[in-house]
């Protein structure tokens, strides 16, 4: 029961950044193919000062940073989102990874231009993921276990011992 709380605790809130960025995906900024980059990044702003990112960026087609706060990767081409994104045309989401502000959870979104109907940019963020570190701290089992996440490769992608997700311990 415990475990199936936990995940229902995550499941709950990815459910509600995914719906912020559908929501934002959807702004005129960005899905007009005439919006100066200035003020796509004024709304990119606006968006980053009322939710928790520790980066929040506008990507072209082919992965490359368009605009966005400081800390964006300059090209998330190689990024597995950025394959599941380009392959699906939909939201996607990465598997938590441990960035400057601890653990990150990266989720992005094809942004169609409103006259073509085409993807022509991303809208790519990654979250500071405490809510993840408070489920796994709030599952106590017996004395001396402890919860943690694993990736099909059986990498652990979230531990109450970060220095496990830093490590990257298999």
């Amino acid at each position: 029961p415990t475990a199936q709380l936990a995940a229902k605790s995550v499941e709950a809130s990815l459910h509600t950044m995914a719906d912020r960025f559908l929501l934002m995906r959807e702004n005129n900024a960005f899905t007009s193919d005439t919006t100066p980059l200035e003020q796509q990044q004024q709304v990119l702003d606006t968006y980053d000062s009322g939710i928790e990112f520790v980066w929040l960026g506008l990507y072209d087609s082919n992965g490359s940073l368009l605009t966005g706060s400081e800390d964006c990767p300059l090209s998330i081409s190689g990024r597995e989102l950025f394959t599941m994104m380009e392959e699906t045309s939909n939201l996607a989401i990465e598997d938590t990874s441990v960035g400057q502000a601890g653990l990150e959870i990266a989720m992005g979104v094809p942004v169609a231009s409103r006259r073509t109907r085409t993807v022509r940019k991303y809208l790519v963020g990654s979250y500071k993921y405490d809510v993840l570190g408070d489920v796994l701290n709030n599952i106590n089992i017996g004395e001396s276990g402890t919860a943690f996440i694993i990736e099909d490769d059986g990498n652990i992608i979230a531990h109450k011992d970060l220095g496990m997700v830093y490590g990257q311990d298999n």
